[in-house]
């Protein structure tokens, strides 16, 4: 439900703590970072909706910010207190027209965040289900007013976020809202992701229930699951940490290299491991299984960005500093005016390994991210598009998960074949008639 704090009034508060943060004696700058991090956090946090999305994108821009400055805010996850459950029927009834398509719906909620929350429930002709209802103020006009006052609202931290376009950042949080606010959308990609990867027996994508499906309710066969960052559960589940690891590498290569449409959240609350002991489980292949849930960000790539990212891969295996830049330039990456210092920032990463990422180890790859994060922040010569950002940052977080689940597993290693095939092989023209049915969604 909306916030009744003033925005502007606790985001003043905030700037007055983040002023004092910085005269704060005893403190080096890695711990002002971090003590500017966490007020902001802080704030962010308390306000929910639009300013928690905020936190999050900042949180996720390593390449502007020091990881000190980040770390707090990543721990705004996006959950929020529950919505009544008598606002939760009403918002099902107005978005579905009538209750009267489940025999039941359980009032305590499996899950809730800022966006929605998820019941599990029974249809009429006995189907166990998740349903997933959008929190019932969070409109259209709503989001596009929450937006306009963030922008307001962000000229006060201004002096504290430096190198953030503002009107870029309160633009792509805004965009974002209205893409995960629309359950019907999600629903789409959810299919369309699910067909994808329908042909590896190793993948569970829910199946959409349309008939109990609209703008603002989306409905799915309900699949009991063990969550991959509980290795006991996991070996009683029948399988192993590092099984579980290769299945989700294998998945994520499949959909950012071959379809150029992903699941674009990769942590431990959307990937398990299907429980097979449990009847409601459905039934498939032989072996462990990982179920994908929550597609609220999702990504379809643009087939120009696609083609761009081909030519980059390229450019970079045979260490040619010019085509690199050239691509960057024409993705909008490249800052105009700032062309020397991104050519002395790419020559630094060449010289630096970058060429040889592809077949790197782990431990590499997580050495040349940090080599990256410095080039971005030091040069001011790049900046992410959204599309762009949520690649990165999705291959990125695939690591995390990797490195969480099964310390010391190599994710290239399953990586590395789809990311060859990308690189040498054009885009099939059925993997472009799937992506565009989905943007259709």
């Amino acid at each position: 439900m909306r916030n009744s704090k003033s925005p502007l009034r606790s985001l003043t508060k905030a700037a007055v703590r983040l002023a004092w943060a910085r005269l704060e004696p005893g403190l080096g700058p890695p711990e002002r970072s971090q003590r500017s991090g966490q007020i902001l956090a802080e704030h962010l946090g308390s306000l929910r909706g639009v300013y928690t999305k905020l936190g999050q994108e900042l949180a996720r821009r390593s390449d502007l910010f020091s990881d000190e400055f980040c770390k707090p805010l990543s721990g705004l996850v996006d959950r929020a207190p529950a919505v009544p459950f008598a606002l939760v029927r009403r918002q099902i009834e107005r978005s579905l027209g009538t209750l009267q398509r489940f025999s039941m719906i359980d009032p305590e909620p499996l899950g809730t965040a800022s966006i929605a929350q998820v019941h599990r429930a029974r249809t009429q002709d006995g189907r166990d289900v998740a349903v997933k209802v959008r929190h019932p103020e969070l409109t259209a006009a709503r989001v596009a007013a929450d937006v306009r006052s963030l922008r307001r609202a962000l000229r006060v931290l201004h002096p504290w976020l430096r190198g953030l376009d503002v009107d870029q950042a309160a633009e792509e949080i805004g965009q974002t809202l209205v893409e995960e606010v629309d359950l019907e959308r999600e629903a789409g990609i959810a299919e369309a992701v699910g067909k994808n990867l329908r042909d590896d027996a190793r993948i569970v994508v829910p199946r959409v229930h349309w008939d109990c499906t609209a703008d603002g309710v989306v409905t799915y066969d309900f699949v009991p699951g063990i969550r991959l960052d509980d290795p006991a559960a996991i070996q009683a589940g029948g399988a192993t940490p590092q099984i579980c690891a290769d299945i989700a590498s294998d998945a994520y290569g499949l959909q950012i290299f071959a379809h150029g449409l992903f699941h674009a959240d990769p942590h431990a609350g959307n990937l398990f491991l299907v429980d097979e002991a449990n009847p409601a489980a459905p039934a498939g292949g032989p072996g462990p299984r990982l179920l994908f849930l929550d597609f609220g960000l999702a990504q379809q790539l643009e087939p120009e960005l696609v083609d761009e990212l081909r030519l980059g891969f390229k450019a970079l295996l045979i260490r040619d500093v010019d085509a690199l830049l050239a691509g960057l330039q024409r993705a909008g990456v490249l800052i105009p005016g700032r062309e020397k210092q991104a050519r002395a920032a790419a020559e630094r990463a060449f010289e630096a390994g970058a060429a040889d990422a592809l077949g790197a180890q782990a431990a590499g790859i997580q050495a040349l991210k940090g080599l990256a994060k410095e080039v971005f922040r030091e040069s001011r010569a790049f900046r992410l598009p959204r599309q762009l950002l949520l690649y990165a940052r999705t291959l990125a977080y695939v690591y995390d998960l990797v490195e969480q689940i099964a310390p010391g597993t190599d994710p290239m290693r399953k990586l590395l074949p789809h990311v060859l095939r990308f690189v040498t092989q054009a885009r099939e023209p059925g993997e472009t008639a799937v992506s565009e049915s989905a943007s259709e969604a």
